[in-house]
Order: C-alpha cells, then structure tokens, then sequence
C-alpha cells in the first residue's frame, strides 16, 4: 500500500470514529435537552411549544423509566397549562367584547339620550312661542324615544304639552267653587260655590248642569257607590238627592247644624252623615229611615264604615272614637285626651289604630280592647297607619319624626330630626312613605330598600300630599300655587301653574285619569295625566295632534 493511500485510510477511519463519538455524546444529551428547554418554555407560560419539546424527549433512545416517569407530569401539566391559557384567552375575548358591546350600547343611549333632550328642547320653544300641538307632537317623540330610560327633561317636557294642550277651565259662570268631589264608577265631579249652587260636570267633555232645590250653602257632597245617585248635606242640616241625570229626587232632614260629611258603606244601602252640632245619622237607604248615632257636646270630625264586628265608627274633636253596630248601638268607646288627628283599620279590619295630639297612638282590637300604646313624648301624633299586611305601624309627629313599629309598640326603623313638623303622610301598596316637611320639601322612604329621597321643587308649605290609587305617582299641592305629579324616581312629571291665580286645592281622580285643580278665582282646572294619555297615544287609543 502506498504512503498516499494510507493516509486516506487513516482519514476516512478516523471520520468514522468522530461521527460514532459525536453520536455517542448526542444520544447521552438528548432527553436532557429536550426536557429543560420544554421546562423553560412552560415557565415562560409558552405551553403549546413545551409540549413540543416534552415529546421531542420521549422519542429519544436512551430514556431511562424515572426520566420518562419524570417527563409524564411535566406533559400533563403543560397540556394542563395549555388547556387553561386557552380558556383565559377565550374569557379575555370574552370580556373585551363584552366591554366593547357595553360601550357601544352606552353610546347609543348617550346619543338617544342628547336627541331626545334636543327634541324637548324644540318641544318647549314650539309650547312658549310657536304651535302647541307642533310641541305635543315633538314632546310625544321624544318621550317615545326614551321610553324605557326615561329622563327628567323630557318627562316634564311631555307633561307641560300635555298641561298646555288638554288643560280645561270649567268655569261656574262666575260663581266661585270651593271644593270638588270626583265620581268612583265615571268621569263625573260635583262641585260646591260660594253662591248656594251645587255643580255636576261632566269631565270627559267638560260640560255642567247645576242640581235644582239648593237653596242653602253645601258643606259636603257624596256619589252613590254604583254611581247613579247624588247627595248634599247643607248648612240648614238637612240632605238633598239627585239622580245623575240630575233630576231631584228627595230631602233628609236629621241635623240641627251644617252637615259636614257623608259617607255610603260599600253595598251602599247605608250612609252615614254628620255634624258640627255633634250628631250623626245612620240612614237606611232601602228602608227609608235613619238612627241618631249619637248626640255630642262636641263636633264630629268624621265618620266611616268599617269591615270588623261593629261596622260603624265615629270620631269626635273631643278625642272619643266611638264603635256602633247597624242597629245604633254604642258597643265601645276608645279614648284619647285631645283631639283625634286619625283612624285607620287593619286590611282585615281586625285592628284599629287611632293617633291624637295628646302624643299617643294607639292599637286597638276589633272589640274596642286597648292592645299597645305607642308613645311620641308628649308631641302630638299627625298620622298613625297601617303598613301592608298590617304586621307593622307608622307614626309621623310634631317634633319632626317617622317611626316605624311592630304591633307590640317596637321602634324597628326612624328617621328623626326632619324638621319641626311632619305635616301628611301616605302609604302605597309597595309600603312607600311619603311625607311633607317643614322646609316645603318632601320625603320619600321605602324603609323595605333603606332608600329615601328628598324632593325640593315647591315653594311653600305642601297642602294636599298623596299617593296615586296605583301607587306609582304622588300629587303634591302647595302654597305656593302649584300643583305637581311625581314619578317614583322623584321626577316632576306634570307642573300644574297658572299665570294669573294659585291653586288652592289639588285632586286626582279614582282611576288616575284626571288632575283637577282649583285655582284662587274660584275655576276649576282639570288634565289628563301625562302618563295615562301617552298609553293612549302608544296604543293607538287616541291620535297624536
């Protein structure tokens, strides 16, 4: 062999022996590599390419059974990691489209919200200077856009078209009228003047008839439950019926006095009527004849008919409630030291709660029986009623308190320091309080939320404080000459002003359709209410001008 070719033998043997020894070394590194690079990978949370390299390992040819054990957990918790970034990456999509769906629909609203306030705006120039059914129209838009969100301007936009559009002065032909009782079963008021009149308007079209045979001043005013019939009580204490067409029908003579009030039970085969004289009259309508309930030194502040064991109650300026049976009988007497200032009955008609400037109120049982007394401290109870389901009381006072007890004279809930006097005070359905302050504002309370609101809007002092009969709006009349509805959010809704006179007295009729006014001339004002009327038009009922 020549010395050039054992020389290329020598190479070639000694390449052999570099790839076996480099071959040697890799397969000696092999799962080592693959295994700390898929480690650093997991801890970089990067689980898709340390899965890689984790099965990278388990192919090489010289892993041992611990490594191979060892590599299984560290598989399984990147496929776990893996399996759980993908889920946090998917709720992060979520999320993120969520939000962006949350901002879009919070700019719609804003931008619903700035046109529909645009819109009143125009509303309310078109109701000062231009076309007031051009601002019902624009008014009603607006309300119609932001129907489910509805926001304060264009709710009292709304109100005040309304207001100017369907607002209508029933005038007495000079006389000036000083009170209005409204119809349960129709679109009916009566109204009493000044002059020895007695008035019935027809609301719905605005039309009177003045009633015949009214030769003496009315004092009080009462519809038949069904409807049909009407009855005055006069300042010679005698009581004249009509028909509602307004044919005369009969004259009661039971009182010495003016009679200051009429009441009819429910079936309406009994009324009940009252004086300043101190007597009362049960009167059977079907038999035709009455009982003397009772003959007092002192006035009658009123009387009504109850649902518990004795059915009539009467109460007296002297602080004596007294409980009677059909037949006139005195079954008990509940006492106070001064004037009574209310009475309410339990839902049942199981309870009666009475409350009196002596600075009690007081729980009583369906027989007459003392139960609890609850006491203000001297200060005179304004106002003691029932809460729903009759398990709980409210009590308003002169000191400026709201209390709220159980039936065993427990304060469970109070709002004190509200001012000198709580003046009204009312109860919805839902247990809503409502009461008027000294500082002209109003306070609403649902002590079920612990949430309460002040509404400031009045003036003067709050005269007429009610709840609607749906418990969803509160009608408010003040000194100030103003007559306000407000939604439960604490909106006025309708503003009620004249230019010229003040509101006295403010009403709404029994099924919310109506707000009546009286202003100081003596007129009477009545409007739909705005929420009702914009059901109508929604509804197709009545068409938008």
């Amino acid at each position: 062999m020549t010395s050039k070719k054992r020389h290329q033998s020598k190479k070639f043997f000694g390449s052999i022996l570099l790839i076996l020894a480099c071959n040697i070394s890799l397969t000696g590194q092999c799962f080592d590599v693959f295994y700390n690079k898929g480690q650093r990978l997991a801890k970089e949370d990067n689980f898709e390419n340390a899965i890689s390299q984790f099965r990278a390992a388990a192919r090489c040819s010289d892993i041992t059974v611990q490594q191979r054990k060892v590599l299984d957990v560290a598989l399984e918790e990147a496929q776990t990691g893996y399996v759980t970034s993908i889920n946090l990456a998917r709720k992060k999509a979520e999320k993120a489209q969520k939000e962006a769906e949350e901002q879009a629909r919070i700019a719609k609203k804003q931008l619903i919200i700035t046109e529909g306030n645009r819109i009143s705006f125009l509303a309310d120039q078109e109701l000062a200077t231009g076309d007031p059914k051009d601002g019902l129209a624009l008014a009603y838009r607006a309300y119609s856009m932001v129907d489910s969100m509805l926001i304060p301007k264009v709710k009292l936009s709304f109100g005040d078209a309304v207001f100017k559009n369907y607002a209508q002065i029933l005038d007495a032909n000079g006389s000036s009228q000083m009170d209005v009782l409204l119809s349960d079963k129709a679109d009916f008021a009566l109204a009493r003047t000044d002059t020895k009149e007695l008035i019935l308007w027809d609301l719905e079209n605005a039309e009177m008839k003045k009633l015949p045979g009214v030769e003496h001043h009315v004092y009080s005013m009462a519809f038949s439950p069904d409807g049909t019939k009407i009855f005055a009580g006069l300042s010679n204490g005698n009581i004249l019926s009509w028909t509602l067409d307004g044919q005369f029908k009969e004259e009661l003579e039971g009182h010495e006095a003016e009679v200051s009030g009429l009441e009819f039970s429910e079936d309406g085969r009994y009324m009940l009527s009252w004086s300043r004289d101190g007597s009362v009259q049960l009167w059977d309508m079907q038999e035709n004849k009455s009982i003397s309930l009772a003959e007092n030194n002192a006035p009658m502040a009123s009387a009504f008919f109850s649902s518990n064991v004795f059915p009539v109650i009467t109460y007296a300026l002297d602080g004596t409630v007294s409980l009677w049976n059909h037949s006139g009988n005195l079954m008990a007497e509940l006492k106070h030291d001064a004037s009574i200032y209310g009475v309410d009955l339990s839902a049942d008609g199981s309870a009666i709660l009475t409350c009196s400037a002596d600075g009690f109120a007081k729980l009583w049982n369906e027989s007459g029986q003392l139960e609890t007394i609850f006491d203000h401290k001297g200060q005179l109870v304004t106002t003691a009623k029932f809460l729903p389901g009759s398990e709980r009381i409210l009590t308003t006072s002169g000191e400026g308190s709201i209390r709220i007890w159980n039936t065993s004279g427990k304060v469970l809930n109070e709002e004190t320091n509200l001012g000198k006097f709580i003046y009204h005070s009312d109860v919805n359905q839902d247990g809503h309080i409502l009461s008027s302050l000294d500082d002209y504002s109003i306070l609403l309370w649902n002590p079920e939320a612990d949430h309460k609101k002040i509404l400031r809007q009045h003036a003067g002092r709050i005269r007429v404080l009610q709840f609607s009969q749906d418990g969803k709006h509160i009608l408010s009349g003040s000194e100030d000459g103003a007559i306000k509805i407000w939604d439960l959010k604490g909106d006025v809704v309708l503003n009620m002003r004249d230019d010229k006179h003040r509101f006295n007295k403010a009403y709404l009729s029994h099924d919310d359709k109506w707000v009546i006014g009286i202003l100081s001339d003596g007129s009477v004002v009545i409007t739909p209410m705005p929420s009702n009327l914009y059901q109508e038009f929604k509804n197709n009922v009545r068409s938008v001008p």
